[in-house]
């Protein structure tokens, strides 16, 4: 198991933002305090059934945290809504700056997928350069993009898929289908790789964008694949791959800056 990262003293959790950037305040669907220690709990007692020291360490570290207070691993749920709340404050920052009101759009490349048991594996820092390159030749190299990476778990073919969830300012009509065409191209079954999100709130997409909670991706008959919990393996797996990273790790930014620091000053 890759080492545990204390994340208590990260600057992002005291981030206090301003009203009129506060996601809990903005978005009536953003999940409550009390819905997070209720997930904390759910997640120790799966944790618990593992079964192996590895994982009996980490759910003695999540267990700790008292009340409403956050543990100091990431995958913590207390821990994973304060970083909402901060991605979020500082995304909406950088998009009323911009002049247009931003393209939200999902990327996902087959290739990136490991199998189930190697989600550690995932190297973000290889993967953030890859999308940025992409970017860069087919949109531009002044676009500005923001957005995370996340995983999600896929029954058909066994793996974790990783994938981009960004919003886009400054990017042409003709420059999008450039990037699809090269990389992102769709066939008529299977796996759409980038799909334009319809239109809503940006800071629902924000919250969305960087929730950092893993679904399984079953398909069904005849129609989309539907999306449930994970199984307690699986969601063993996810909870140590988030314990081992920082949330900024999973942060893109592109032409603008998210992320000012990790340690409190």
């Amino acid at each position: 198991m890759p080492e545990i990262l204390d994340l208590s003293n990260e600057a992002w959790l005291y981030h206090k933002p301003p009203k009129h950037r506060d996601v809990r305040k903005l978005f009536s669907g953003f999940w409550t305090l009390s819905e997070a220690i209720e997930e904390r709990s759910k997640r120790v007692s799966i944790l618990a059934s593992g079964g192996t020291r590895e994982l009996q360490k980490l759910e003695e570290v999540l267990a700790e945290a008292v009340g409403r207070a956050p543990s100091t691993v990431g995958c913590c749920p207390v821990v994973a809504r304060r970083f909402q709340v901060f991605f979020t404050s500082r995304a909406l920052k950088v998009a009323r700056r911009q002049e247009d009101e931003g393209l939200r759009y999902t990327f996902l490349d087959k290739d990136d997928a490991v199998p189930f048991g190697q989600l550690h594996s995932v190297e973000w820092v290889a993967l953030h350069l890859k999308f940025r390159r992409r970017l860069e030749r087919h949109l531009g190299s002044r676009v500005v993009v923001y957005g995370m990476g996340e995983v999600e778990a896929d029954d058909s073919r066994g793996v974790w898929q990783p994938h981009y969830h960004v919003t886009i300012h400054g990017a042409t009509d003709a420059r999008l289908k450039a990037l699809r065409k090269a990389h992102y191209r769709a066939k008529r079954t299977g796996i759409r790789p980038m799909v334009r999100s319809k239109p809503q709130l940006l800071e629902g997409w924000l919250a969305y964008a960087s929730k950092m909670v893993a679904f399984d991706k079953i398909p069904t008959h005849g129609g989309p694949s539907s999306r449930c919990r994970l199984p307690p393996e699986l969601s063993r797996e996810y909870f140590q791959y988030l314990a081992a990273r920082r949330p900024t790790s999973f942060v893109f930014s592109m032409n603008c800056r998210i992320v000012k620091g990790s340690l409190r000053t």
